[in-house]
């Protein structure tokens, strides 16, 4: 039975993750419109590194390689802010959601045309990296925001052993909702980087903001009822 600490919780985590995939696909569009780079998702960039291996050309494979460690380096300081019970939501994830905010809005501040790959790269892949990390898993369920194929399979998966029956449809709505966002934010991503190049992360910045400002204070409060 699904008690009303549950139900808002739940709520809490649709919230979130659908925010987080809107401000992952809009800081992978704003990398790909002024930097021809993903930095939210591992996959693309291992690939077009093995491509460019393959081919003899390692002009760009120094920035592909320092996205990926730097998204690497994201992954394990999510993990040493949230400690080892990522089956819960704790107090830290808004600790860990202004941090994020910090890099996002850093990254602009550090940009340099001289510089390759870019210190806005680096410090962005470092953000994306510690956001995957935030929501890997919620009561055993694995969350992604930063990339969509395993979401869209998951999706497909819940959907064909018809999981939606047996109390799972809120996952469903989960996914579809992280799906919808990330494609929303990659749209306002190409058009903010249109306007205002790298400045442009400033609006995902902000909404991690105001993400993880909220859930401090809401944390506070069950703190202090509880005390009470």
């Amino acid at each position: 039975m699904t008690t009303p600490e549950d139900a808002r919780l739940k709520r809490f985590v649709v919230i979130a993750a659908a925010v987080l995939a809107a401000v992952a696909g809009f800081v992978n569009s704003v990398f790909l419109t002024s930097a021809l780079l993903p930095v939210s998702h591992v996959t693309g960039s291992m690939s077009e590194a093995s491509v460019d291996v393959s081919g003899g050309d390692l002009s760009g494979l120094t920035s592909l390689v320092t996205v990926l460690v730097a998204f690497f380096g994201g992954a394990i300081a999510a993990g040493a802010l949230l400690g080892p019970h990522t089956q819960t939501i704790g107090r830290r994830y808004g600790v860990s959601l202004l941090v994020e905010a910090a890099l996002l809005g850093a990254a602009p501040l550090v940009a340099t045309e001289q510089q390759d790959p870019p210190y806005a790269m680096i410090v962005a892949a470092v953000a994306c990296g510690l956001q995957n990390g935030i929501f890997s898993n919620y009561r055993g369920m694995v969350l992604r925001t930063s990339h969509m194929t395993g979401t869209l399979t998951d999706l497909g998966v819940l959907l064909g052993c018809r999981g939606y029956r047996n109390g799972q449809a809120w996952k469903g709505v989960l996914l579809a909702t992280t799906l919808v966002t990330f494609a929303g934010g990659g749209v306002a991503g190409a058009y903010g980087a249109s306007a205002a190049a790298l400045r442009a992360l400033w609006i995902p910045a902000m909404c991690c903001a105001l993400l993880g400002g909220w859930y401090v204070l809401y944390r506070h409060r069950q703190h202090v009822t509880r005390q009470a």
